[in-house]
């Protein structure tokens, strides 16, 4: 088993919050407008984003953050609402447009009357993905849209037994076996059969309000409802606890999303700790201190083993406590910083070339910015030749542009071209 990358796991329960973070700059997600809403993480690849205008981030194992807005991939990246990773490490951004596909540098765009549903106002809960092509995005007014990895199915309390179109959660079972978490109960789906779980089929007071669903591989099944309960299927048989039951503190703390991470263990995340689930019991650690509202943070377990929270800022857990990753813009570096590089041919219409033979068989970053700091390109690449040839997008206006180069060392290049 791969070691997890925290403080030790003794199982204390450590409540002692750190202080609240500092404000920071205005690029930086700082207000309740700007909460994090989804969290996706692939080996040490991070993707998250943010409400509205922010678009979405993509951040890289060395913790350098990329921007994505509409003016990136001629999506309508401006109101993201949920990110995932496919098992193959593609990314899938959903957002107001309907989803969009990244394999490699090519994008796919399913619109939303390709997928059957729209996603205004940010009524899109989850995406969730499994094997063979397979993914599910669930909506709070529309149901849910399911692909086989051929073409969509939508779901609803029209044309299936679900309970209600409002989706809190979704998760893979065996055999692509759909579980939905809902208010008014949990719905399972295996091809055309249903099985639902409610109030009266568990004899759990109350089985409404789900938030959250999670399925282990040794077949048991947890849910979150909207205050500080939980409760397992175990053998066909269901258990009602709270949050005492399993040693956090239940007073004033709300229940969040669960997480699997990729070593199987269930993580719950809360108002005031994350716990996880592993052969040996429960262990709890301090949740992060969101200190823009009174929720759970949203939370995700890399492949290096590091556990990350996000909620109005992203951070992540160290022996020290939780440490606060900057998702500021870069700013635009002058020549006096850097070392000059040599573009040509200058001005550019489409491609240019830069020679660096001092880097070859290094793995190198290229970025363009215009001169207000907006980026149009991103790149990295393992530079086998001396020259590297770099082709603009085709939406890039006419204009001044700085070109930024640097490799894994930390060295950087800078050069102005002209695009005309």
């Amino acid at each position: 088993m791969r070691s997890l990358n925290l403080p030790s796991l003794a199982g204390v329960l450590c409540l002692c919050l750190h202080p609240p973070l500092e404000a920071t700059p205005a690029q930086e997600f700082s207000s309740t407008d700007d909460i994090i809403q989804s969290l996706a993480v692939f080996d040490q690849e991070k993707l998250l984003c943010s409400r509205e205008n922010s678009g979405f981030i993509y951040l890289s194992a060395t913790e350098q953050p990329t921007f994505y807005n509409q003016k990136n991939e001629n999506f309508a990246f401006s109101n993201v609402q949920q990110v995932a990773f496919t098992p193959e490490g593609d990314w899938l951004i959903g957002h107001i447009g309907g989803i969009a596909k990244k394999e490699g540098e090519f994008w796919t765009n399913w619109d939303t009357s390709t997928i059957g549903l729209t996603f205004e106002y940010n009524n899109m809960t989850a995406i969730r993905t499994a094997p063979d092509g397979w993914l599910a995005v669930g909506t709070q007014r529309q149901g849910v849209a399911v692909f086989n990895g051929f073409a969509w199915r939508c779901l609803n309390i029209r044309n299936s037994p679900l309970p209600s179109n409002n989706i809190q959660d979704i998760a893979f079972g065996p055999n692509n076996c759909l579980y939905f978490a809902t208010t008014k109960g949990l719905a399972v789906c295996k091809g055309n059969n249903w099985k639902l779980y409610t109030t009266a089929t568990t004899g759990i007071p109350d089985f409404t309000n789900l938030t959250s669903v999670a399925v282990l591989t040794n077949g048991d099944v947890w849910v979150t409802f909207s205050t500080n309960r939980v409760a397992l299927l175990r053998e066909g048989i269901w258990s009602h606890l709270n949050l005492a039951d399993l040693g956090v503190p239940d007073e004033d703390n709300l229940v969040g999303k669960l997480y699997v991470d990729n070593e199987k263990r269930l993580w719950i995340s809360s108002s005031q700790a994350i716990s996880v689930l592993d052969q040996n019991g429960w262990n709890h650690f301090t949740s992060m201190k969101i200190h823009c509202q009174a929720q759970a943070p949203e939370i995700a377990v890399d492949g290096s083993g590091q556990l990350w929270a996000a909620g109005c800022t992203l951070q992540k857990l160290t022996t020290s406590g939780w440490e606060s990753i900057s998702l500021q813009k870069q700013p635009v570096l002058t020549s006096k910083q850097v070392k000059p590089i040599h573009i040509h041919p200058n001005p550019v219409t489409d491609r240019f070339i830069v020679d660096i033979p001092q880097w070859m068989q290094q793995v190198v970053r290229f970025e363009i910015f215009d001169l207000k700091g907006n980026q149009w390109y991103s790149k990295t690449s393992l530079l086998q030749e001396e020259s590297y040839n770099i082709d603009l997008p085709a939406y890039m206006p006419e204009g001044e542009y700085v070109l930024l180069v640097r490799n894994d060392a930390g060295k950087r290049l800078i050069g102005k071209f002209l695009k005309i």
